[in-house]
């Protein structure tokens, strides 16, 4: 199981979108997304048709959707996007005063997204959100500025970074398999520590040249210049962090063909 990823579940993705779109009402892609969710169960032909009228009338998804009832649209999608927009408009001016852990309350529960998962008993769906919450709530506990806007910003610094969102700890998932590179695993410590790829070359990967060589006359005289093999001592360096991840059992494997 993998320990990272918890940017690109469905429900987060969804929650992100959503917000994103509060921020930005015509924001088309946010939009799209929104309409796609389960809970409004939409037929894709119905959406299909919302992107026709958008090409046709040369205008947003969320424009088309606020003034569906002059369209050819089904009087049950009608009413479905009558509540949609009402709710995107109401939750719009409440995220201009309200704090970003409100506005996602708001939508679990307005929308009866919270009380669907509860019915389902989706609880992994739940840990995702509650995991998403404490990244609100340290956001909000360590910047001045916790406006929406911010938290959107901070969180695509956070998806630029590569950062793909911390999921199960040791102490949660005991009996689970964490997968993951060793660079990720600094600061953890597990029972357990299968070091895999135990061949020259194979660990950690195969040497790569610096991409960007600084010419000797821009290094200052107090800097020391190293005549040892770089990539030797970043495997010996992983080697080390990965070895020190064991609090009681440490293994080591490899295999004779790699294919």
């Amino acid at each position: 199981m993998a320990s990272t990823g918890l940017y690109s579940k469905d429900i987060i993705l969804d929650l992100l979108a959503y917000l994103r779109l509060l921020d930005k009402n015509f924001d088309n892609a946010s939009m799209y997304r929104v309409l796609s969710m389960p809970i409004f169960a939409i037929e894709k032909r119905e959406i299909i048709n919302i992107l026709f009228n958008v090409n046709k009338y040369s205008k947003s998804v969320f424009e088309i959707c606020k003034n569906a009832s002059g369209m050819n649209f089904s009087l049950s999608l009608k009413e479905k996007l009558e509540k949609i927009i009402t709710l995107i408009e109401k939750h719009t001016n409440l995220s201009t005063r309200e704090s970003v852990r409100s506005i996602i309350k708001y939508f679990l529960v307005d929308y009866g997204i919270a009380a669907d998962l509860t019915r389902k008993m989706a609880q992994k769906e739940i840990s995702y959100i509650n995991k998403f919450a404490a990244i609100v709530e340290k956001f909000e506990d360590s910047n001045y500025d916790v406006t929406l806007p911010h938290f959107l910003e901070y969180i695509d610094l956070i998806l630029e970074s590569g950062d793909q969102g911390a999921l199960a700890t040791e102490e949660q998932d005991p009996d689970t398999v964490k997968i993951m590179t060793v660079h990720s695993s600094k600061g953890l410590e597990f029972k357990y520590v299968f070091v895999v790829n135990m061949v020259d070359r194979k660990f950690p990967v195969i040497e790569k040249s610096d991409p960007i060589e600084i010419p000797l006359d821009l290094i200052g005289d107090k800097e020391i210049l190293y005549d040892g093999d770089p990539h030797l001592e970043e495997e010996r360096r992983l080697f080390y962090v990965a070895m020190t991840r064991a609090k009681k059992g440490l293994f080591f494997t490899s295999s004779d063909d790699y294919g």
